[in-house]
């Protein structure tokens, strides 16, 4: 996180400053079936600390640790969560996936076609600013886009192992009483 910029949602960042942070990078979007609102910080090797209270936030931007260990902090988090809540988060991000009129292979293969067109834009001497500028800021929101949707599937894969892992926990459990 950016902490000279304060504690801002990669939405705000890219908004506000025209990027999208590295890891770890903290998101948040609204259920539209529920109007659940949902937030997660995602880490480079694919743990995400889901729905993440103040105070959990507030320990990753003022403690001094290494990204290995903000991740490991983050799994024990998000593995206190109740398989429910998990539920709940794996059913909001499927269902904010499914609003998007685009896939993320689509999302990619549309940018590299962009930033061809901008290499052909920028190397024509008769092309515009306005051209180039177009294109430019098309290319920034298409990165943000698959930013997001990569952010989003990483917490979906992640929330949806644990619940399969507790599911698992639980049966076994329940077998044993």
């Amino acid at each position: 996180l950016y902490i000279s910029y304060g504690l801002k949602t990669s939405s705000n960042m890219y908004r506000d400053y025209a990027f999208v942070e590295d890891w770890p990078s903290c998101w948040n979007f609204a259920d539209s079936t529920t109007g659940d609102n949902y937030a997660f910080v995602s880490f480079e090797k694919g743990i995400a600390a889901i729905n993440p209270s103040a105070d959990f936030l507030r320990y990753i931007v003022q403690s001094n640790e290494s990204p290995e260990e903000y991740e490991e902090s983050a799994g024990w988090y998000s593995e206190s969560l109740s398989v429910v809540d998990l539920e709940r988060f794996v059913g909001a991000v499927r269902s904010r996936l499914g609003e998007f009129a685009t896939t993320l292979g689509e999302d990619r293969k549309l940018l590299f076609a962009e930033e061809q067109a901008l290499l052909v834009a920028s190397s024509m001497s008769s092309s515009s600013g306005d051209s180039t500028n177009r294109i430019e800021d098309v290319l920034s929101a298409m990165n943000y886009r698959i930013a997001f949707k990569s952010a989003l599937t990483s917490s979906y894969i992640y929330a949806e192992s644990m619940v399969a892992t507790k599911t698992i926990e639980n049966d076994a459990i329940k077998q044993e009483l």
